[in-house]
């Protein structure tokens, strides 16, 4: 994942809080994103593929982010832009992935809510869903049924 961080002196507190959350999750930091995860949070995933639904409470967040990236052969994400305000914030973010010969590339919209200094509840979507229902229709149903399992 590319971090996507800019000059976090002039960045809201939110914006710097997801960009320290991007970049925990890029580098595989567990310990941080328990700084800025909460313990009772939820991340609802959408869009047809084998981690959709919602995932409540930090471990199976950890769980959802890991499967992404163990199952994936490629998973490029860059953050394109950042929305915010005192109790929100939405990325634009940017995906290259791949499973074998079959790959994909889309934006999606990652909206989280804010309590103090940690995120709390988070949704995100593909922008083109047909993209990624064309990809995983390809992918072996092996392969789904492995992720799914997890």
């Amino acid at each position: 994942m590319h971090n996507g961080l800019g000059d976090r002196s002039t960045m809201h507190p939110n914006e710097a809080l997801i960009h320290r959350a991007w970049q925990a999750v890029a580098t595989g930091d567990v310990d941080a994103l328990g700084e800025l995860i909460g313990e009772k949070a939820s991340w609802t995933a959408i869009g047809p593929n084998p981690w959709s639904g919602r995932h409540e409470g930090f471990n199976s967040i950890i769980d959802l982010l890991a499967r992404v990236g163990e199952k994936m052969d490629l998973y490029d994400a860059n953050i394109v832009d950042t929305l915010v305000s005192d109790e929100r914030v939405m990325l634009l973010y940017h995906v290259s992935a791949a499973v074998g010969d079959r790959s994909f590339e889309t934006d999606y919209l990652l909206l989280a809510t804010v309590e103090g200094e940690t995120l709390v509840d988070m949704w995100s979507s593909p922008m083109d869903p047909q993209a990624i229902r064309k990809f995983w229709s390809g992918v072996p149903e092996s392969t789904v049924v492995k992720m799914r399992a997890l």
